[in-house]
């Protein structure tokens, strides 16, 4: 049984949704791009693995249970859900994995396989993210787009914090809110980056045919320090809105061990 803390009793926290926090976007991308060109590999076979065991998840269910073509639109519907709720133990441990490397730890691939046993509260995160961004998509696409970046944090949060899904969801919202034009800012100026990268897969599913993939696939390479930079510029930034709170000196005893009050048992 999983046992969850309570926020309340989180000074870094609250402190990170009371807004008392800043952070310079020039700096996080900068941070970010020193890293990133010092260690990405294991970045990118995460994703790349993560990124397969979705699109495999979704493919298969469309292939097993797909029909015509409106049961093959529906059954690409379910199967994505399930795919998101699959893969999402492994895309929270990329999230982890770069969270770690940018505080100086090392990192390896086998990293993404830490937190399977948290399978069952990471996917009702990621169900609450994509139902809320869904939802806020519909209501004039800015509603979606805030909520978008305002989730950026929740799996982090839940699995360094202990937070329940929910409320990791909600404490990641409110956090970001205070700073939520610099957040977005950061992921805008990596975005041109990840769009020409991904321009062969747009041409592919434009149905121009793989002759036309092959012409584009060399802008895919740009995505070998785009999407390493993508992550850890959502680490640092995560460390500058929940910063460990300095303590003072007289009221640590010399010989005590702190403990991790980000983690909950299972």
């Amino acid at each position: 049984m999983l046992m969850f803390n309570d926020p309340k009793n989180n000074p870094v926290i609250q402190r990170a949704i009371s807004g008392k926090y800043t952070f310079s976007v020039k700096s996080v991308l900068k941070q970010s791009w020193e890293v990133t060109k010092a260690d990405k590999l294991a970045v990118i076979i995460g994703f790349v693995f993560a990124m397969a065991v979705s699109i495999g998840v979704q493919y298969g269910i469309v292939m097993m249970f797909g029909g015509g073509a409106e049961d093959n639109q529906s059954m690409s519907g379910i199967g994505n859900l399930v795919a998101t709720l699959v893969a999402a133990p492994f895309w929270a441990g990329l999230d982890m994995m770069a969270l770690r490397r940018t505080r100086g730890g090392p990192i390896a691939v086998t990293d993404m396989f830490n937190f399977l046993k948290y399978f069952a509260p990471l996917a009702l995160v990621q169900v609450i993210i994509t139902f809320l961004v869904q939802v806020g998509l519909i209501l004039l696409i800015l509603p979606g787009i805030y909520i978008a970046v305002g989730t950026t944090f929740a799996l982090m949060l839940m699995l360094e914090k202990g937070l329940s899904p929910m409320q990791s969801v909600i404490i990641s919202i409110r956090a970001a809110h205070h700073q939520w034009f610099k957040v977005f800012l950061v992921f805008l100026a990596i975005t041109p980056v990840l769009a020409v990268g991904a321009l062969p897969m747009a041409v592919y599913m434009s149905g121009e045919g793989m002759d036309a993939v092959k012409g584009t696939l060399a802008f895919s390479l740009v995505l070998i320090w785009g999407l390493p930079m993508l992550y850890y510029a959502k680490g640092f930034m995560y460390q500058e809105i929940f910063k460990e709170l300095e303590q003072e000196p007289e009221n640590v005893p010399s010989d005590s061990t702190s403990d991790d009050q980000g983690s909950f048992s299972a």
